[in-house]
């Protein structure tokens, strides 16, 4: 279910992936069709607001596997990020950070959603994707 509240919470910020969580819900759903969440989220799965709902109300922030779900968050976003303008990304993913729970604010690698833009204020481009590179590639070291 983690990545599926990644999908959602993109969803959420402003990122198009309706497509892409119909697709996985259908996938996940295929190959665990016993499992009840999943099963009705395949059915009401045509109708986006009511699938960001469930998802959300049924997904229990506190209890979710934290590196599953920003393995899963890092790895949705980081194509936006390579075919993005980098003051959009930012902008983006900024709000995507306002979106997430307030407990993982200062952890890493989400914590980057928040202060990663700020040598764009002074134009250091350079440093800003040193920052969102170091958030993308988290999980992968």
């Amino acid at each position: 279910m983690e990545e599926l509240l990644a999908y959602a919470y993109l969803i959420r910020a402003g990122f198009h992936f309706e497509e892409a969580l119909a697709k996985r819900i259908d996938e996940l759903f295929m190959a665990h069709p016993d499992d009840r969440d999943l099963a009705e989220l395949e059915w009401i799965s045509g109708d986006l607001k009511e699938t960001l709902y469930y998802v959300f109300a049924h997904v229990n922030n506190d209890g979710i596997d934290r590196e599953k779900f920003g393995k899963a968050l890092m790895e949705l976003i980081k194509p936006f990020y390579q075919s993005m303008e980098i003051h959009d990304f930012a902008k983006e993913s900024g709000l995507l950070g306002s979106y997430l729970p307030a407990d993982l604010y200062d952890e890493k690698p989400f914590c980057y959603l928040h202060f990663a833009d700020e040598p764009l204020a002074w134009d250091d481009v350079k440093q800003t994707r040193k920052l969102y590179g170091e958030m993308l590639n988290y999980y992968e070291n």
